[in-house]
Parts: structure tokens; sequence; C-alpha cells
């Protein structure tokens, strides 16, 4: 768990910097946006979501998803930045914290009703027998914005998720866990 806030704080200093010096030092929240542009019209951006994994790898890992991410909006881009997640699986103990790079875009400059959003990362993966690894991240969706405002968006996403998990135990008793392949909706809003 210390390495996961390690990572998060990490991330988000490496960042902070980015945000600070296009905010300025004024406290207001239209003096944060860069000179001439509102909150809504600067490129920082960041949502959060919830939605559920359906494991279809047999390994009983179906799981309850919560996100969250911050990062760059441009024309184009709804989102570029990092994200990390608790994906807790129901019928066991088991916990997956992915940390992420994401990547949101419509491969226009128009706005569109349908966009893409990939993922790639690590996971920090705590299994139900109280084994720990990490193990390499991804995933691939699709999504349908629900209802664009300006200083908003929601969507619904429909994707593929990898989590890689390897093979662990004594000679005598070795889980016979396989990396996880899994389909997920997910229902989010970003700002």
């Amino acid at each position: 768990m210390k390495k996961i806030i390690s990572m998060i704080f990490a991330a988000s200093m490496a960042l902070c910097p980015m945000s600070v010096s296009a905010a300025g030092t004024s406290a207001s929240a239209t003096a944060a946006a860069p000179a001439g542009k509102s909150i809504s019209e600067s490129h920082f951006s960041w949502g959060a979501s919830i939605g559920s994994s359906i494991d279809m790898s047999g390994n009983d890992m179906s799981s309850i998803d919560l996100s969250a991410c911050f990062g760059y909006k441009g024309a184009g881009i709804q989102m570029a930045g990092v994200g990390a997640a608790i994906d807790m699986a129901v019928n066991n103990g088991s916990r997956m914290f992915p940390v992420y790079a994401i990547v949101r875009t419509n491969f226009r400059k128009k706005p569109s009703l349908c966009f893409m959003e990939a993922k790639a990362g690590c996971s920090f993966n705590s299994l139900y027998d109280h084994e720990t690894q990490q193990g390499l991240y991804g995933s691939l969706g699709a999504g349908v914005n629900l209802a664009t405002g300006k200083n908003f968006r929601s969507f619904v996403i429909l994707s593929y998720t990898f989590n890689h998990i390897r093979p662990y135990g004594t000679e005598e008793k070795t889980a016979s866990l396989s990396d996880l392949h899994q389909a997920s909706i997910s229902i989010g809003i970003s700002f």
C-alpha cells in the first residue's frame, strides 16, 4: 500500500509544476486558468468513474471498480494523463490497484458521440490468500458520451481489461490463478 501511495504522490508531484505554472498565483478560480480563458476552456482535466468487470478467465475475480484520473485535454483529446483505480473482487478478498497512463480520444478535432480509451501501466495485486505481486495492466475500450456541457462530460465505456498474475505457491500447492481477462463497463464524468 505504501508503494501505491508513493507512486501516486510522485506522479502528482511530477505533474503539479505544469498546473501551477499555468495557474499563476491568484486564488480565484477564474484567475487559475491561463490568461484570457475560463476554467472550462483550460487544458487541465480530471475525472472519476465507477464500474464492474466480469472475469472471463475463470478465476472467480469479477470486480467492482473505482477509478480517478487527471491530465491534459485539448482538441481531439478528451484526456491524456495518469490515473489509479481500485478493483475489488466480489467473491473473495482480492484487491487490484492499477496505476496507469490513460488516453481518451475521438481522433477528431470536433466533438463526437463515440471515443476510444486506452490504459497501460502496472497493477499492484493483493490476492485472496495474502499473496502480493505486481504485473502488467492494460485496457482498451470504446465509449459513448452521455451528456456534455461547458464544464463537464459524462460517459459510459465498454472495455477489455488485462491484468497479469503469475502462478505462485509452494511445490506442494500452486495457486491455479492465471492472467485476468475481463469485460468491463463503467460510467464516469470528467471536468
